[in-house]
């Protein structure tokens, strides 16, 4: 779509700032711009589709803790979003991901940590 716009030449007088002078080329750059808005927000939201919310009961017990398997779980491809609830006793981590199965992932990060992780079952 962008393309039929990229093909003609189009002058646009801009006031404020820009003095008035003519601008050319300016509805080619918008509309690529919206055209890679469009697919970054369709991505995320095709993206979105498959999500799957898992929870598993830990044994981190602070923030110290959870500062030592925060950029672990931040930087792992599998997680999309995920959140520690340190008030809950059993210190439930909830991950979000497309994956079916994340709990070897999380099991990883935990242990290599000195954590443990196991799956709740409500």
């Amino acid at each position: 779509m962008h393309n039929l716009y990229a093909a003609t030449t189009i002058s646009v007088i801009l006031p404020g700032k820009h003095g008035g002078k003519n601008i050319q080329g300016f509805f080619p750059r918008l509309m690529q711009i919206l055209s890679q808005l469009i697919l970054s927000v369709s991505h995320y939201t095709k993206k979105g589709m498959n999500m799957k919310t898992f929870k598993f009961k830990t044994n981190l017990k602070c923030s110290n803790c959870v500062s030592r398997v925060k950029s672990q779980l931040d930087t792992a491809t599998d997680i999309v979003r995920w959140n520690i609830d340190l008030k809950n006793p059993e210190r439930i981590l909830t991950v979000e991901t497309e994956q079916n199965d994340i709990f070897p992932t999380v099991q990883r990060i935990l242990s290599e940590a000195g954590y443990h992780a196991e799956t709740c079952h409500d």
